[in-house]
């Protein structure tokens, strides 16, 4: 792969489960247009975009790997990889999916490139003027994404997010703790109509995690892939 030579816009992935060792075959989108797949921003904000389902033994295996997206609304180009192997493998395969999707759609072609450290990060970015009316952007939102997220500075929001997103909720509380605006909002949150929060840190994040705040969660088993060719 040359630095800037254009990448296929899926990446096709040929791979054994790592559950129960069948092979799979998906087509997973790399460069993302929202402006013609506008419930893309849902997929990418909630971590199923790149979900891969076993046909043989229903296991969901989640793999990661770059990603460059036209955001029409806010005119700009997000960019995300995973942070781990090797840094400049995934910033080359960046630049070809951004290269794909300029060539794709011409109104990015001269749009600003924003790159996001975290996915975290992506996420929040992609939420931009959908906080308060999050069904807009295909998410039925209720619980952190209702009641906290929009009380929140942008870097207290990320660093939830990303923790949201890894599951772990222990390190989400120690940050609650350290974090004054996070620890404030989840306790202004405290909904008795809805019974999500109580007034502890620890019972307000009890048992949620990213997909429990957006939808119902399934009752697959999820594994985390990282991919580099």
């Amino acid at each position: 792969m040359k630095p800037g030579e254009p990448l296929p816009t899926a990446l096709v992935l040929e791979m054994a489960c790592p559950q129960c060792g069948q092979a799979l075959h998906a087509r997973l989108p790399q460069a993302i247009d929202l402006q013609l797949q506008p419930q893309r921003r849902a997929q990418i904000v909630q971590r199923t975009l790149h979900d891969v389902a076993c046909p043989h033994c229903r296991s969901l295996i989640s793999v990661a790997t770059a990603i460059a997206v036209w955001e029409p609304l806010q005119r700009l180009v997000l960019t995300w990889h995973p942070q781990d192997g090797d840094a400049k493998g995934w910033q080359t395969r960046v630049d070809g999916v951004v290269a794909s999707l300029r060539r794709a759609q011409p109104a990015s072609a001269k749009a600003k490139r924003q790159a996001c450290a975290t996915h975290g990060a992506l996420a929040n970015a992609l939420l931009e003027g959908f906080w308060d009316a999050p069904e807009s952007a295909g998410l039925q939102a209720r619980g952190l994404w209702r009641n906290v997220f929009p009380l929140l500075p942008a870097a207290s929001r990320i660093r939830a997010l990303d923790l949201l997103g890894e599951g772990d909720q222990k390190a989400l509380l120690e940050e609650a703790e350290r974090d004054p605006a996070l620890s404030a909002a989840l306790r202004r949150a405290s909904d008795p109509q809805q019974q999500v929060f109580t007034p502890t840190l620890e019972a307000a994040l009890q048992a949620v995690h990213l997909r429990d705040s957006l939808e119902p969660a399934g009752s697959i088993d999820t594994l985390a892939i990282g991919l580099v060719e």
